[in-house]
């Protein structure tokens, strides 16, 4: 554990892949909410739509079981996907960072929580398209790693998602 700009920094192994392979991938930041009420956010990049049709669209999330946020989807089944620009990059890493369970990554960065439309996790304000979800299966791919699909109706929840 080290200090960066007084803030505890847990470290942690990188993936297998992070120095041999470049992926370019879109980099969501997932907000969940725990039993307490206190706010999750973290960068997710397995962000993958997987059924488009406009009247059942679905995605799948891939996370490790042991973040908070897969915790908070599973106790609560709820999670909003945010999209947000290249202009929140430092946000974006902070919200990296593995703080403690109750500590909200938002209070860190540059970015507003506002009500969402249709779950109790907050969108952020400053994302041009969000997307609010329910968890509708989990499943286990391999020992360490899970997936999660989850349901979302982007006619009435994305916001300016063609912009």
């Amino acid at each position: 554990m080290s200090e960066h700009h007084g803030k505890k920094n847990y470290s942690h192994k990188t993936f297998w892949y992070s120095d041999i392979l470049v992926i370019p991938k879109v980099v969501t930041i997932i907000t969940t909410v725990n039993k307490q009420g206190i706010v999750n956010a973290a960068p997710y990049s397995l962000f993958v739509p997987y059924d488009i049709m406009h009247n059942r669209p679905q995605v799948m999330v891939g996370m490790r079981k042991f973040s908070h946020t897969y915790k908070n989807i599973v106790a609560t089944g709820e999670f909003v996907v945010n999209f947000p620009s290249a202009d929140h990059l430092d946000d974006v890493m902070e919200t990296s960072r593995f703080y403690r369970d109750g500590l909200s990554e938002l209070s860190h960065t540059r970015f507003t929580s506002i009500a969402s439309q249709k779950v109790a996790p907050p969108s952020l304000k400053e994302c041009r398209s969000t997307s609010n979800a329910r968890s509708t299966k989990t499943l286990r791919l391999v020992r360490r790693r899970q997936r999660l699909s989850a349901i979302s109706r982007p006619s009435s929840l994305m916001r300016n998602w063609f912009l």
